[in-house]
Formats: structure tokens, C-alpha cells, sequence
């Protein structure tokens, strides 16, 4: 991911249950840094007009610490721009960075962690085909989280 992308992730702000989500301003330098290393497989998602719209993060970045991840899989995180929550595309988004992943990355079996609060990215998982695998609270915060899994397939139903 790009810095500008990265600065504009960082603006983004969530209400609610996903203020969770909302960086701490304290955090900015490290989090600018996390977003653009290129070892940390972040990458912008931008719509037909080059508008930034969400976020995939590959590897170890998309781990909560707490977490068993003893299975083979790729870790696939994502964040979506504020504005676009709770319209339905989540789902999408979701298969889209996991087509992204397999013709960039070669994944074939996805992970993805996720607060257990969050049923909106739970049931966007689940409709694509994830399934629960784990579940797990962060010493930190006690926040829950569920440990999904997905056995990726590309758009013609072929492993």
C-alpha cells in the first residue's frame, strides 16, 4: 500500500461497536509505517474511478495475538471504507481480495480473524463459505474473537 492510501486509511473513522476498529492517533507513525512495508502484504482496493474503497492485509499483519494458528492457511484481513459498511458488499469485497490473494499470493486455504461483535463481517464470511474453526479472547482487553476458515475455490468452483 502506497503512503497516500495508507494516510487515508488511517482518517477512516467507524461508529459505534466498530469504533474498535478507529486508529489511535498515539499509534499513527507506527500504524503509516505497518501499512506501507511492503513485507506486511497490505494492498489498497480502489473502484473504477481510483476512489479507495477497502483494504487486504496478507500474513502475519491479519493475526490477533491470542490466536492458534497452527493450521496452513493464509491469513486474510480486510477493512472497508466507513461509508460502504452495512451495504451489502462485504461479501464481495471479501472474494475479491481472496481472488487477489490466490493469483498474487497462490493462496488456496484462507483464515481470517475476526471480534466476535462484529456480525456484519461474520455473516459476509459465512455467506461466502467460511466457517468457524476457533475461538479465542485476547488477553489485553478480554475482546472475542473467532477464527474462520475457507477452503478458496476460483470463480468457477475449481480448488
Amino acid at each position: 500500500m502506497d503512503e497516500t492510501h495508507a494516510r487515508q486509511v488511517l482518517s477512516w473513522r467507524y461508529e459505534g461497536d466498530y469504533s474498535f476498529y478507529n486508529p489511535r492517533p498515539e499509534d499513527f507513525d507506527q500504524d503509516l509505517k505497518s501499512l506501507t512495508d511492503q513485507s506486511n502484504h497490505y494492498f489498497a482496493a480502489t473502484n473504477e474511478d481510483s476512489v479507495l474503497v477497502c483494504y487486504y492485509c496478507f500474513g502475519a499483519e491479519a493475526r490477533v495475538v491470542g490466536g492458534d494458528y497452527s493450521i496452513e492457511a493464509t491469513d486474510i484481513g480486510a477493512g472497508m471504507r466507513p461509508d460502504l459498511i452495512g451495504k451489502g458488499l462485504g461479501a464481495r469485497f471479501i472474494l475479491a481480495g481472496m481472488e487477489f490473494g490466490r493469483s498474487r499470493l497462490g493462496a488456496r486455504k484462507y483464515r481470517a480473524t475476526i471480534a466476535s461483535f462484529n456480525a456484519r463481517a461474520l455473516r459476509a464470511c459465512a455467506r461466502i463459505g467460511f466457517v468457524s474453526a476457533a475461538r479465542f479472547r485476547r488477553n489485553i482487553d478480554g475482546q472475542e474473537f473467532l477464527i474462520m476458515v475457507h477452503e478458496s475455490v476460483n470463480r468457477f468452483g475449481k480448488p
